[in-house]
């Protein structure tokens, strides 16, 4: 089972580290250990790879063309002054392991290989974990690889390669890329505080290299492969040229000069058959998502925090029975389930906090080997200062006189540089403490012909025809609305492009998936009804989550109707890797469970219908729903065909 992981691994992350120079000249950053004779995969040995088969992916590189290059060569080839031969591959080795310099260092010599070695201050200066698998090199052997001239000596940071609390349940966390909880002050680190954390442990390391090694680092190689973009900001003030980093989940080559620098693929002990597979098929594309959406609500017992972490427990061995790979986990508290976050799970000082338990949640799953998305509203928020709400929401047009839509589902509006920016904090908040994969948008941007446009909005609008204009002007004359149809979606497109960027501010691999409504693929006329379109969420977002609600929409034949709605989602060109087809697991209209024979029956007509990814909502660990032996075939992500 560990050797099957260990593939998947492999497999899962090999395309993520292509970095791209040109589209015919990528370049390979591999990512090494300890290179020692006793591979026992525990601890951090799980890293190791063993003399034999380390020499064999060597061989393997040079029999079948590849070329090492060194850093200097990285760097010249983003500079533009020389670009990189094919098959170009950088040979990494982190932590800076005896066996270096004892074993790899000779043989990189002799074949003339450059290569990186990756140094952690603290460890080498003799303040080492007890738990390494073997002796770190000694600061005269690192300068003597060093000025040999094949060996670039970059910065693991000076002790940043721990965990620190991230949360009041005290959680871990890599250093560099979260802000840290301070358990005997009760507190949360401030960003000022945390960025001078990160200042400190880059000076403290770049002055140890100078007066050990006599020069200062070049290359910044994050601990864990975590960073934040505040990191990145630090590290190219103290003379970083260039950082590296480990993100599974980007797909997407990362440019040399990209600023989230050079993705790095870790090499395990993979026999050279595996290797030499993988290493030749450098366009493996992502596994299939099997996703369950899941509501804190159901879980958090006010008052309660023991069963409240029996819940959880609950819902995790839950979602092991399933098989699934990807929760989406609901991070504002929605009790009365109007559809508006009054309140949010995640510590912030800019909103209401129901419990500070979302980073909890989400590092429990994710230690179960799972991706968490932050499932968060974009526009349904209400603020607990009324007078703002009311300035800035939307209006219904419900009859001729007009009201702010406090009621109901609450929208506010985009075009307002004050919702824009607390909504952006809240985002940033956040990510700043929660170890999250990615984030879910909610389907609560505004519905054209159901909502007022805001003054805001009308104004701007204006300004782009010419005009000055109003709302029954926009909807009774077709070529007008049509110009607000494109005007309103790209700046709800801008706004959510800053929820991103605050989002990547802490976590800068952070994926974007976006609900959006089944009629908007079935009936392209609904963009009149829907901002969040099909066609831009695909251009726009990392994933697309077709809300396929048959029973919601009262369809007599869900099968059927299942089958034509997926083939309608994937008549667009690249639409089968980015769709995540999204099943009711309970019927709202009867407040019932959708039968499970029948849940697997809408799983089985989408797959049928080359649907690849597949979601369910809601998750209740209390009744069982949606029935794990009736759908866990489907569900399960442990045996999927590509």
């Amino acid at each position: 089972m560990r050797i099957l992981l260990i593939v998947l691994i492999f497999f899962a992350s090999i395309s993520s580290a292509i970095g791209a120079n040109s589209a015919s000249n990528p370049l390979l950053v591999l990512c090494y250990h300890s290179i020692f004779e006793k591979v026992d995969k525990t601890d951090l040995s799980y890293f190791g790879t063993s003399p034999n088969t380390f020499v064999e992916h060597l061989e393997y590189l040079q029999k079948n063309n590849y070329t090492i290059v060194s850093l200097q060569q990285v760097l010249d080839a983003r500079e533009g002054r020389e670009p990189l031969p094919p098959k170009s591959v950088l040979l990494t080795f982190d932590d800076g392991y005896l066996s270096f310099y004892s074993f790899v260092y000779p043989i990189l010599r002799r074949f003339g290989y450059p290569s990186v070695l990756a140094i952690v201050g603290s460890w080498t200066d003799g303040n080492a974990p007890f738990s390494l698998p073997e002796p770190l090199m000694t600061w005269p052997q690192i300068k003597e690889v060093a000025d040999s001239g094949l060996v670039e000596i970059a910065s693991h940071s000076f002790a940043l390669h721990q965990g620190i609390p991230i949360n009041p349940q005290i959680n871990f966390g890599p250093p560099a890329s979260f802000i840290g909880y301070l358990p005997a002050e009760q507190r949360y680190e401030t960003e000022e505080e945390y960025r001078n954390r990160l200042v400190a442990d880059f000076s403290a390391q770049k002055a140890l290299f100078q007066r050990k090694i006599g020069r200062i680092p070049r290359i910044m190689v994050w601990p864990y492969g975590r960073y934040s973009m505040i990191g990145t900001e630090v590290a190219r003030n103290h003379g970083i040229q260039i950082t590296f980093n480990l993100d599974e989940n980007d797909i997407v080559e990362h440019p040399l000069n990209g600023p989230k620098g050079l993705n790095r693929l870790i090499v395990h002990n993979q026999p050279v058959d595996i290797f030499a597979y993988f290493i030749s098929n450098l366009d493996i594309r992502h596994s299939s998502i099997r996703a369950a959406q899941v509501d804190i609500d159901r879980i958090y017992e006010p008052g309660n925090p023991q069963q409240t972490e029996k819940n959880l427990g609950y819902l995790i061995e839950r979602m092991l029975a399933m098989g699934v790979n990807t929760v989406f986990v609901q991070a504002f508290a929605d009790q009365d389930g109007d559809g508006i976050a009054k309140s949010v799970y995640f510590h912030t000082n800019s909103f209401p906090v129901e419990a500070d338990i979302f980073s909890h949640v989400v590092d429990r799953i994710k230690a179960r080997g799972m991706d968490v998305y932050a499932w968060m509203p974009t526009l349904a928020l209400q603020f607990p200062d009324e007078q703002f709400n009311r300035a800035y929401s939307t209006q219904q047009q419900m009859t001729p006189d007009v009201q702010n839509s406090l009621s109901g589902y609450l929208r506010l509006t985009p075009f307002a540089p004050e919702v824009r920016q607390r909504v952006a904090a809240l985002y940033r908040d956040m990510a700043a403490n929660s170890n999250i994969n990615g984030v879910l948008f909610q389907d609560d941007t505004p519905p054209g012909r159901r909502l007022t446009p805001h003054s805001l909005a009308l104004k701007s609008f204006s300004r782009v025809v010419g005009h000055p204009v109003t709302a029954n002007e926009i909807f009774d004359n077709p070529d007008l609305f049509e110009q607000w149809r494109t005007f309103s979606s790209a700046a709800l497109n801008r706004y959510c492009n800053e929820l991103k960027e605050a989002v990547h501010r802490y976590r800068p691999d952070a994926l974007f998936a976006r609900n959006v409504y089944a009629s908007s693929v079935l009936q392209p006329e609904a963009e009149q009804n829907f901002a969040a379109v099909y066609q831009q969420s695909l251009e726009n977002d990392d994933f697309t989550v077709v809300m396929a609600y048959p029973q919601m929409a009262q369809i007599k034949n869900p099968c059927k109707w299942l089958k034509n709605l997926t083939q309608m989602a994937l008549n667009t060109p690249g639409a089968r890797e980015k769709v995540i087809f999204k099943l009711q697991a309970e019927d709202w209209k009867t407040g019932t469970p959708v039968a499970g024979d029948l849940l697997y029956r809408e799983m089985r007509s989408v797959l049928a219908s080359f649907g690849k990814h597949l979601a369910y909502y809601p998750d209740s660990f209390r009744n069982n729903t949606p029935e794990i032996e009736q759908v866990s075939l489907e569900m399960s992500s442990r045996e999927l065909p590509e």
